[in-house]
Parts: structure tokens; C-alpha cells; sequence
């Protein structure tokens, strides 16, 4: 019930947004929305097909003491799960103290830990390092400060390390990870936000500056960050430490102003030059906002002129400024925080792992694809994509090529799958020649079947064509599957193999192209698959009968698992629209021309499109990369495959 509800959720939400789903692919790079991963991670945990995880005991509603070691040195942090936390995906916000200070102090004065069990986020306060191990701490900004820059600390790589340790041990919103910190902690924050900006979503300076230099040594300033990240600044214009307008602070340091600190970010981020101003009801603040970033991004400074050295609407503490109680500043950064999640396309091409592995290194029996055409200027191998930041529902999707297709034609389908929290394989296997090749013009009615039986499993069922064991189908894929799991155990592959290695058809959709769908439907005649997606399939007509007899087999699959996709002007269309209705698609509805639809408008399990194409190649121009058209450098059909994928998850 509670999976039906994330996925009522999601429909409602490409409803309100049609246009959400948007990527393109130059080799296999990719944009999807934060929505999914959210609500894909949502789902994983209550899939039937999830591998069994040991449970890891968990703190809840109570602040805890942890440590990790990060380049040999046991660094130590403050952790708070809301007592909410139900192993969903959950937003992750890092605090850092201030120089002098520890995570003690810093949770008393943020009270951002009253907020994380109001909102249901959690939040981790990491300590500095200082020779006092306790107290007195410092973080390596690059330009400040103490004891952590004279000893060259790794506070950057320290807060890398406790991202992904809370990634593998608690279930953390990889589109939501946020920083933020005050004086020394919130100069880290910046220099966080500018070396990770691949993960971290926005960040929280308050106090704080990009850069400036010590009383010895040369001027430093954070790097340029390879990729937008939103930000929000708070600074009091009588700031005696991290002086406003820049230059010689108390402990005769120099730092760049508030104003180039925040021209920095409105540049690298490219946000609008001009700000929109808003004045507080006692013109004590000033909201200057800098919008139209790249990827929804936004740089907002709020300036207290008349704060100090203080947090906004926090508490005072020993050295600090007394602090305004007319705004919290912990309040409006969550409230900013939630509105920028990382929804940009760096998020899915830094975690979107693919691979071409030779079957041959999987298993050394299996022979090459030389017999396909112009095999020696091919990729030979299998494809495999896994998006490591979207929580995977433990869904195995193998694409099964067209005639003398290989993985390599199919890319953006791919990582498409894999961006939606599929398991993806594309297979190499021998499908050359053509089914209708070899069967034209023979009448035996069984022919058809036994060519199938044979490529996908092996067995010496009809002479036309020899396939053995080592190289039909299924043994291609569990070798693939074996060889992914000894190689990246973590990655959950051996989830779709039982206990004796064999194939556990229940967590796997079959999808494919031409030969590829006859392939998916005869399976879904033998086996209960997670689905079936035919794309311009199935064919196999016998002369002087019509459709094989396969087809009439009743279906293990049940017809609500099974989609498939034509296009009209396909010259054999109307056969494969025939053979879709025997098994079974017809009852959710005709053929449902998708032009001009969004993914909400969907209905059918027959979908089709009118739409004319450069190439005149109707057959293929709905899934083969090299006869795609695009839209805005989107594949034109990207909102059909995102529907057949998802609604096969609302399903499991």
C-alpha cells in the first residue's frame, strides 16, 4: 500500500510537470529529475526482489557520538536520525562549527537538531581537529584557520568520507545532501561546496568567506566549481572577525568581502547579474536575490545590518555577538534547502556507472559474435548500466537487440532504464540471421518457436540455425550477472540469480527490439516475468497460417506486465498490432498514439505514433540510437520509455 502511495505521488507529480523528465546523451550522459531518485529509492525498500541486507542499529531521537578514521586520524562527529526516520530516503544536513568551537557547541547554537526532528531530515555535526582533540577546534578552509590548516588537514575529503559512509548505512536522499556552518565552518562550507558541488545540493555560509589570507603565506580563494550548487549566505554588516566588506580581521588575517563571495557563486552558477531586493518590516535585513541559475539554482544574500558575529535567531555564545532574534536563520536555510534539491544532469553522469564487458571474460566457453554483419568494426560486448545514487528496486532490465543488432546500438535506451533504478543489461547473443529469414517460406508452424528455443536456450532444437548452451540467452546472462557480482558485490547483480544460479525471472524485465520483443513475448510465455516490453514486436508469421502458434500459448506473464510500442507507419504494423492483441494488450485499450502527449496522458498497453521521421526508418526510429530524433537534444520518444519502465515498478 505504501509503495502504490509513492507512485500515486510521482503520477500526480509529472501531472503537475509534464516536462520534468528531460535528458540527453553524448556518450551516456543524462538528466532526470531528482523526483525519481526520491521516490525510486522510496519504493526499493519495499520490493519483493530486494537482496536481504543485514539491519543496522540505529539511534533515533537521540543525539549520538560517532567517530570514523579518514586518512588515518579518528575524526569524531554528532549524528541526530529524527525519531521519524523509516529507512526511506531521507535529507542529509552537515553543520560545521566555528574555529575555536566543537559540534557540542554548535548543535546548542544552531538548534538545527529541534529542526531535523520537526522536519524529518538528519543532520550530523562533524568536529574539527585542534590539540586538544575536544575543544578548540578548527577546520583547513585554505586560507584559515589554526591548527587544522598548519597540519594540512584533509577537512574536505573528511566530510567526502562521511557523506559516503552515511550513503552505505543509512538510507540518504543522494539529491538532497546539503552543508552548512558559521565563521571558520561556514569558510569550509564554501570551499565544500565548490570541490564537492558533484554531490553536495546547496550550501549555508554563515559568517563565513571563499577565501583570503593568513598573516603569513600567500592569498588562497576556493576553486571553481565544476558544477551549479544554490546558496544561501547570512552576514552581519559589524562582523568583527569576518569582516563585511573584506580586509584585516581581528587576528590580523585578510578576507574577501561578502560581495565577492556572493559574485563568485552568482557567476560560476549563472544566475541573473540582478538581484530582486526585499527589506525586512524594521529595514534591520536585506534579501538580495539572485535567480535564473543554471539547473534551478539561486544565491540568495541575507544582510543583518546591525548583526555581528552571531547566528540569526540562534543562541549567543562565548566570544560571539549577541544574536538577532528577528529572523532564524536555521528556519529559512531548511525552508531553502528543500526547494533546491540536486535536480541537474551532473547528478546522474557522476553516478551513472556503465560498462561494455566481452562475454568471453564471463565465461570462457562462450564464442564471439563474428557471424554478425560487419562484426569486425562492432562492439561485441555486453552493456551494463547501474545508476549508483538511485536506490534500486531490485528490477533486473535486460534489452535484447534486433536481428544482427548488438548493446552498443542501444545506448540512450540503456541509460535510460538505469536512471529510472533498473539493474540494466544489454545482451550481446546470437540473433543473426533474422527470424523471418530463416523461417521464409517454410510452412512448418513451429519453426518460429524452435528458433527461439534454441537462442535462448541452447538446447539442439532445429537444425536452421546451432546455438549451444555456453552461447544462447540465459546462459549469456547469468554468466554476466556472476561476472558483475564478483567484480562489484556491492552493486547487488547476484539479487536476480537463485541460490543454484538460476535465473529468477519474477525480478527481471524483458525488453526488446524487433527479434529482441519476439524474444521478451515468448518468454513471458514460459516464465512470470517483472514485465515485458516489445518494441516494433512481435512478429513471426508463418507463411499460409498468420501468426505462429507461440503466440496463442497463454501467457505465465499476465497481459497487465506486458507494453509494446509501434510505430505506425512500420511497415509490417498491422501484423504486430494483431499479434499484441492475442496476447492479450487489447484489453487496456486500442492502440494510443502518443504525438503530442505527456507521460500522464499514457494509458494503453499499445502505444504507437504517427509522427514522420529523416531517416523513413519506422521500424527502429522508436528505440535504435542511430535513427532517434530529438527534440532539444531529448529523444523524441524518452517519455514513452520512462512510462513503460515506471508503471512496470508500480506493478512489482
Amino acid at each position: 500500500m505504501c509503495r502504490k502511495l509513492f507512485w500515486v505521488l510521482y503520477l500526480c507529480y509529472i501531472k503537475l510537470f509534464p516536462n520534468l523528465f528531460k535528458f540527453s546523451l553524448d556518450g551516456i550522459d543524462m538528466m532526470i529529475k531528482s523526483v525519481i531518485i526520491i521516490l525510486l529509492l522510496a519504493a526499493s525498500s519495499l520490493s519483493g526482489c530486494v537482496r536481504e541486507e543485514p539491519a543496522i542499529e540505529l539511534t533515533k531521537g537521540v543525539t549520538t557520538t560517532e567517530s570514523l578514521v579518514c586518512d588515518g586520524l579518528t575524526r569524531t562527529y554528532r549524528l541526530y536520525i529524527p525519531s521519524s526516520y523509516d529507512r526511506t530516503p531521507t535529507p542529509l544536513v552537515i553543520v560545521l562549527h566555528f574555529g575555536g568551537g566543537n559540534s557540542t557547541i554548535i548543535e546548542t547554537v544552531t538548534e538545527m537538531t529541534e529542526k531535523a526532528e520537526e522536519e524529518g531530515f538528519i543532520v550530523v555535526y562533524p568536529d574539527g581537529n585542534g590539540r586538544l582533540k575536544d575543544r578548540f577546534l578548527t577546520w583547513n578552509a585554505g586560507f584559515c584557520c589554526g591548527y587544522a590548516l598548519e597540519n594540512n588537514i584533509d577537512d574536505v575529503k573528511f566530510i567526502y568520507t562521511l557523506i559516503e559512509h552515511f550513503e552505505k548505512t543509512l538510507k540518504i536522499d543522494a539529491s538532497r545532501i546539503y552543508v552548512t556552518g558559521f565563521c571558520n565552518g561556514a569558510a569550509l562550507t564554501y570551499r565544500v561546496g565548490a570541490e564537492l558541488s558533484d554531490v553536495v545540493a546547496a550550501i549555508a555560509p554563515v559568517a563565513g568567506s571563499i577565501g583570503g589570507k593568513g598573516t603569513e603565506g600567500s592569498w588562497w580563494m576556493i576553486p571553481v566549481p565544476e558544477n551549479p550548487v544554490s546558496v544561501i549566505v547570512f552576514h552581519g554588516v559589524h562582523d568583527g572577525y569576518i569582516l563585511y566588506e573584506g580586509g584585516v580581521t581581528k587576528s590580523g588575517a585578510h578576507v574577501i568581502s561578502v560581495a565577492e563571495s556572493v559574485s563568485f557563486w552568482v557567476e560560476h552558477n549563472k544566475c541573473n547579474p540582478c538581484c530582486e531586493k526585499e527589506v525586512s518590516e524594521s529595514g534591520n535585513i536585506t534579501q538580495d536575490t539572485y535567480s535564473g541559475g543554471e539547473e534551478g539554482t539561486e544565491v540568495v544574500l541575507y544582510t543583518l545590518l546591525n548583526g555581528g558575529h552571531a547566528w540569526p535567531g540562534g543562541k549567543e555564545f562565548a566570544g560571539g555577538d549577541p544574536p538577532t532574534q528577528e529572523l532564524s536563520a536555521t528556519d529559512v536555510i531548511w525552508e531553502f534547502f528543500k526547494e533546491h534539491p540536486k535536480t541537474r544532469k551532473s547528478l546522474q553522469e557522476n553516478s551513472l556507472r556503465t560498462e561494455f564487458i566481452d562475454p568471453v571474460v564471463t565465461d570462457a566457453a562462450i564464442t564471439p559474435l563474428d557471424e554478425l554483419p560487419d562484426a569486425e568494426k562492432r562492439n561485441l560486448s555486453h552493456l551494463v548500466a547501474l545508476n549508483t545514487q538511485v536506490g534500486h528496486p531490485g528490477i533486473l532490465y535486460v534489452h535484447l537487440p534486433g536481428s544482427g543488432g548488438l548493446p552498443e546500438d542501444y545506448q540512450y535506451i540503456t541509460a535510460c532504464a538505469a536512471s529510472c533504478g533498473y539493474h540494466v543489461v544489454n545482451l550481446a547473443y546470437p540473433n543473426w540471421p533474422a527470424v523471418r529469414i530463416l523461417i521464409r517460406g517454410n510452412k512448418d508452424p513451429i519453426l518460429p518457436e524452435d528458433i527461439r528455443r534454441e537462442r535462448l536456450y541452447g538446447e539442439d532444437w532445429t537444425d536452421i540455425i546451432d546455438v549451444s548452451r555456453a552461447d544462447c540467452v540465459e546462459n549469456r546472462l547469468i554468466r554476466l550477472l556472476q561476472y558483475n557480482h564478483r567484480n562489484y558485490p556491492e552493486e547487488g547483480w547476484d539479487t536476480f540469480l537463485t541460490s543454484d544460479n538460476r535465473l529468477r525471472w519474477e525480478c527481471i524485465v524483458i525488453g526488446g527490439h524487433s527479434q529482441g520483443a519476439g524474444h521478451a513475448a515468448f518468454l513471458a510465455k514460459e516464465h512470470n516475468l517483472a514485465g515485458a516490453i516489445m518494441f516494433s514486436g512481435p512478429g513471426d508469421f508463418v507463411t499460409g497460417l498468420g501468426p505462429a502458434p507461440w503466440l496463442y500459448y497463454e501467457n505465465v506473464t499476465p497481459p497487465d506486465k506486458m507494453y509494446a510500442f509501434t510505430h505506425h507507419s512500420d511497415p509490417v504494423a498491422e501484423g504486430l498490432f494483431a499479434n499484441q492483441r492475442i496476447l492479450g494488450l487489447a484489453a487496456f485499450g486500442l492502440p494510443q498514439n502518443v504525438d503530442g502527449l505527456s507521460i500522464d496522458g499514457l494509458t494503453s498497453h499499445m502505444l504507437t505514433s504517427t509522427l514522420q521521421t529523416d531517416s523513413e526508418n519506422y521500424h527502429s526510429c522508436i528505440i535504435l540510437d542511430e535513427y532517434l530524433q530529438f527534440e532539444n537534444g531529448t529523444p523524441l520518444y524518452e517519455f514513452v520509455w520512462i512510462y513503460l519502465f515506471t508503471h512496470l515498478m508500480l506493478l512489482q
